[in-house]
């Protein structure tokens, strides 16, 4: 039978939050984990979420006593969310796409963290030549910034 529990997540602040990075630390008991993919993060859909995994501490089994998670949550204006960890028999855990892309084009040099995107130039005075932050651009193309 898996073991699972259930994490309460809330937004709070009355913001539409897309791909929000969500972290939290897991205990396990001795010998329930020994592999971090057993461990399986669901949306309330049931749906796998890929996510990030880190060993923090470990028994003196070598099973995994602590188990830092990093998974991205989509959350409307003061919405409620659950979401289930769980530990599978097998390692079968979903990890996490590349979390920063860096591509090149041309004189210009994109970083993209999927809740921020930065485009920088090295052909022009200025450096960051546009800046947008969980959907708000703060820096457009023609160098306005908008706080």
């Amino acid at each position: 039978m898996p073991v699972a529990t259930t994490i309460h997540l809330w937004e709070s602040s009355n913001q539409h939050r897309k791909h929000w990075p969500i972290t939290v630390s897991i205990p396990f008991a001795r010998g329930l984990v020994t592999a971090p993919r057993q461990v399986i993060v669901r949306d309330p859909r049931t749906e796998q979420i890929p996510c990030q995994r880190k060993v923090l501490a470990t028994w003196p089994d070598k099973s995994i006593k602590w188990l830092l998670l990093d998974f991205p949550i989509d959350l409307a204006p003061r919405e409620h969310v659950d979401v289930v960890v769980e530990v599978a028999d097998e390692p079968v855990g979903i990890d996490a796409r590349d979390g920063v892309r860096i591509e090149w084009a041309g004189e210009s040099l994109t970083i993209d963290t999927g809740a921020l995107r930065c485009d920088l130039a090295a052909d022009t005075g200025g450096l960051v030549r546009s800046l947008k932050a969980h959907g708000v651009d703060y820096i457009s193309h023609s160098g306005t910034v908008q706080i």
